[in-house]
């Protein structure tokens, strides 16, 4: 379950920054870097329990 909101997460985060940039939109970018540091946060906390 945490792996699948990692990748979510990721996903997210990825398309918030292309929509970001491509709107000039600070904010945007800035939440899709937020959204992207917990995905690997999600992925540092898989790999550390060992899945």
């Amino acid at each position: 379950m945490v792996l699948a909101a990692g990748v979510l997460n990721a996903g997210l985060g990825w398309y918030l920054i292309r929509i970001g940039r491509r709107s000039q939109s600070i904010i945007l970018d800035a939440n899709g870097k937020h959204v992207l540091t917990d995905s690997w946060t999600y992925f540092g906390v898989v790999a550390g329990l060992g899945w």
